[in-house]
């Protein structure tokens, strides 16, 4: 192990130099030190207060009132002492101050040792070197390195008539080495290795100051704010001194035995912030398993390294960063720990204490609180645990009933369908070759999910209250979506090529007998890209929505989950796609119901396809079509409006800005919502002032209108009817249906794209059963 220590780099400009020669100038530049080393033939001249006057008047230390007359009862009471007892005295007496932690007391008592020329014992060399420990002050250390060097000093000043006993030795190393504990000064690395190499090591009897040694090291890095290098340190150290001879006995030390010697819960922390999740979770396992295998060896007093405090403070920090395998590290090893069968009902319900004996100890699952429970379930459910997911849910919350407490809610119910949809086994485990050549070539993981999403809704079905809704699902889905997988055998032929390619590379002596050369294989084909969203394109979004619309029809399931099913492929489309792709979907739809529009369009379905129509730059036609339909139906809303406003704000809009503001202002008596009103003043002023209607309507609705704060203003009116009639007369601004042409503004940048939304018009018309829009104009 000293090898190792001298290939650190830190040491390595020290190593094998005379401590006796060379390192006495560096001492004295380290320390700030006048002392003059070449003159200590007489040992009172280098004493122990001369360093702790030094230590005082760095601070320039004057004492006040209540220091001055403990200074004087100190010196009355070293006054009162003969001289056969007087070093005794002072040691019991500093003893006792050490008890109360009066160090400021210690420290005068050696200023008057000086003052009164009492030569200092070897114990109290070591109680001196105590106090420096128990301060836990930075500054310390150098003191406790120059009171070790002083004892050693004197103990050759004096080895030829007095011989230190091993226990002197032990003390002085034990609490010299204690004090790095808190050590700021990267520097005094040198000075301890010079003391270990010259005294320490040949000195001490026990191999527990190797150990002591090396925490010395690695708290002096972490102090320092070198992570990496502790870090490197305590795992080379954990490595050297637990390594094992040929018949696996230890060679000096258990592995237990270094965990608790060495500062493992401050390096346990510091790969914490370092989110180091990997590292965290491999040592966590090692402490906890040599801290398990001690606890069971019922013969030896263990104390406990990695306690509840810190196993829960490492699962705060895999909860927060959503770490699954340092989550489940904690669960199982400490949450969990004593069930390896999970919970029984008896369990449940013959438990009394707070805590649970077993044979790893006292369990603390009752002082896991449900919302911790409820987060580390979140963590497993997105990161596609189902058995664990189902595991937990059974442990901690099935059995509730057994109390008369609900067990299965929606939040639970929603967990489960999360971690189906985030389950990489239904992604990953799908093969071309092999799928290619079953009788349904497409992945079937989507329609899993359904079949747990079935039996939850129609658990729910019944309680309006907790129905679920595709808000609650929409997450899930959609990654589910992105990852579904698509069969097609123009993959299958590309790869046969690749490897035919590789094939002739790998066997050159064959090429001439090829004619030709190799070319680049190519496939473009997006339905089969493992990266993007593969129902991007139509054909794969139409064939994928036939597919499963026939299996929930096959099955019989809910009109509730075949709902669910639509508003979250559509939400998809609206979030990942654009909206000729939620027309796509609708009128796939349409095709296996073609009474979709009655039997499955909610509030919610017609939400998401408006949004989806917001954002479009070609579904001006499409907007007033939805428009009529709505109007006609009922009353448009708010949203709608903002919708229909965004979706017309491409190229030439101003006769559609000026018909759906018309039709606004009357349905809602001048009540404006905000989004609407922000959208209207983010147009630019030079394209509004091209148009002196749009111009004249934009000022009269910032003159007069008034912004809606909540829903109780829906019915509060600030403009009448006729005031919007007679402002629209009065500006020959025309309230009918505009004409909408392919004509875009120049230098404005919101682009109209004619052709599709003509298309996509098309489209909306059929599925919602509607005349087509015969209001078109081409330039």
């Amino acid at each position: 192990m000293l090898r190792y220590i001298s290939n650190n780099p830190i040491i390595r400009r020290s190593v094998r130099h005379s401590f006796r020669l060379s390192s006495l100038l560096p001492l004295r530049n380290i320390h700030n030190t006048s002392i003059d080393y070449k003159t200590t033939e007489n040992v009172s001249q280098l004493s122990v207060d001369d360093f702790l006057l030094n230590e005082s008047s760095s601070t320039q230390y004057e004492p006040n009132v209540s220091d001055k007359e403990k200074i004087a009862s100190t010196e009355t009471f070293i006054l009162q002492l003969n001289s056969n007892t007087k070093i005794k005295a002072i040691e019991i007496h500093i003893e006792h101050l050490i008890e109360v932690k009066d160090f400021k007391s210690i420290w005068l008592i050696s200023k008057l040792m000086k003052d009164f020329n009492i030569p200092p014992s070897y114990k109290l060399y070591i109680l001196l070197l105590k106090v420096c420990k128990l301060t836990n002050k930075p500054e310390s250390t150098s003191l406790a390195t120059r009171l070790y060097y002083e004892a050693m000093k004197l103990h050759e000043s004096k080895k030829q008539g007095y011989k230190l006993t091993q226990d002197i030795h032990n003390g002085l190393a034990y609490f010299l080495l204690g004090s790095f504990q808190c050590c700021q000064d990267f520097t005094e690395l040198i000075t301890l290795k010079m003391l270990w190499e010259n005294y320490i090591i040949t000195n001490v009897d026990k191999p527990i100051y190797e150990l002591l040694y090396h925490s010395a090291y690695i708290n002096t890095f972490l102090n320092t704010s070198q992570t990496q290098a502790a870090i490197y340190h305590f795992e080379k150290a954990f490595k050297e001194l637990t390594q094992v001879d040929v018949v696996e006995n230890y060679h000096q030390f258990t592995k237990y035995d270094v965990l608790l010697t060495l500062p493992t819960i401050r390096i346990l922390d510091i790969m914490a912030s370092n989110k180091d999740f990997q590292k965290l979770q491999e040592w966590l396992l090692i402490v906890n398993d040599e801290q398990h295998y001690k606890l069971t060896d019922e013969s030896d007093d263990c104390k406990i390294i990695l306690n509840d405090y810190n196993w829960l403070k490492y699962l705060n920090v895999g909860l927060l960063n959503n770490n699954y395998d340092l989550v489940k590290t904690v669960y199982d090893n400490f949450i969990m720990s004593g069930y390896d069968e999970g919970i029984s009902t008896e369990d449940v319900l013959f438990r009394k204490d707070p805590t649970i004996s077993s044979a790893y100890g006292n369990v603390i699952l009752n002082s896991v609180n449900d919302k911790t429970i409820f987060q580390i379930l979140h963590t497993f459910a997105i990161n596609g645990d189902v058995n664990l997911t189902l595991a937990l849910i059974e442990s901690h919350y099935i059995h509730k009933t057994m109390k008369g407490e609900k067990a299965l809610t929606k939040d639970l119910c929603l967990k489960i369908i999360e971690s189906y949809c985030y389950h990489p086994d239904l992604q990953n485990n799908w093969s071309e070759d092999e799928i290619g050549l079953s009788k349904k070539p497409n992945d079937e993981s989507v329609k899993r999910v359904l079949d747990v999403l079935n039996g939850f809704v129609m658990k729910f079905d019944s309680d309006k209250d907790n129905s679920i809704s595709y808000r609650d699902i929409t997450d899930a889905m959609s990654f589910k979506f992105l990852n579904y997988k698509v069969y097609d055998k123009n993959i299958r032929k590309a790869k046969h090529k690749e490897l035919e390619i590789s094939e002739k590379i790998r066997n050159p002596e064959d090429i001439d007998k090829i004619p030709g050369l190799p070319r680049k294989i190519s496939n473009r084909n997006i339905e089969s890209s493992f990266q993007g969203n593969v129902l991007a394109n139509l054909e794969t979004l139409s064939g994928f929505i036939l597919d499963h619309l026939e299996y929930l029809r096959e099955k019989s399931y809910s009109d509730s989950t075949i709902i669910l099913f639509i508003n979250c492929i559509l939400n998809h489309t609206n979030l990942y796609q654009n909206f000729s792709g939620t027309v796509k979907a609708l009128s796939t739809i349409c095709k296996m119901f073609p009474n979709s529009v009655s039997d499955y369009l909610n509030d919610d379905l017609m939400n998401i396809i408006l949004n989806s129509l917001a954002n479009s730059n070609s579904a001006k036609i499409s907007s007033l079509i939805l428009f009529k339909y709505l109007h006609n139906k009922k009353r448009v809303t708010h949203n709608h409006y903002r919708c229909f406003i965004s979706a017309i704000l491409r190229g030439d809009f101003h006769d559609c800005l000026q018909f759906f503001l018309y039709n606004y202002l009357l349905d809602y008596g001048g009540v404006i919502d905000s989004r609407i009103q922000q959208m209207l003043q983010d147009l630019p002023s030079d394209i509004t002032h091209s148009s002196a209607s749009t111009s004249s309507l934009l000022t009269f609705i910032t003159d007069k209108a008034k912004i809606k704060l909540s829903d109780k203003s829906l019915n509060y009116q600030v403009i009448s009817p006729e005031e919007v009639d007679q402002f629209w007369k009065l500006n020959k601004i025309r309230h009918e249906e505009p004409f909408v042409g392919d004509k875009n503004i120049p230098h404005f940048k919101r682009v109209y794209n004619h052709y599709f939304d003509v298309r996509d018009a098309n489209y909306l018309t059929y599925i919602f059963q509607l005349p087509a829009y015969d209001k078109i104009s081409l330039q």
